[in-house]
This record gives structure tokens, C-alpha cells and sequence, in this order.
């Protein structure tokens, strides 16, 4: 989904753009901070937890 303007030329300048990931998906800067913590010792666990 892409949300934006259309100019009279018929380029599409879009503002925001939506795309759907599958669950192994990891943005490179989410990468570059797990990595980091990990290369400083910081322990990492899960903010929640999930099921009943």
C-alpha cells in the first residue's frame, strides 16, 4: 500500500509505504542492535510472553 500524491505527469511521489513481511523478517537497524548488545554482553530476552 502505498499512500501519496499523484503529479500531472503521472509519477507517483509517495509519502508513507506499507509492505507485509513474513514472521522471519528483522529490519537491519533491529540486526545491528541485537548484534551489537550481543558483541556487549547484554543479555536479551523477549519483552512478553506469549499463550495462555
Amino acid at each position: 500500500v502505498a499512500i501519496g500524491s499523484l503529479g500531472a505527469d503521472g509519477v507517483l511521489t509517495a509519502s508513507e509505504v506499507l509492505a507485509k513481511h513474513d514472521e522471519n523478517y528483522m529490519p537491519p537497524e533491529v540486526a545491528e542492535a541485537i548484534a551489537l548488545a550481543k558483541e556487549n554482553g547484554t543479555p536479551l530476552t523477549a519483552p512478553h510472553k506469549y499463550g495462555n
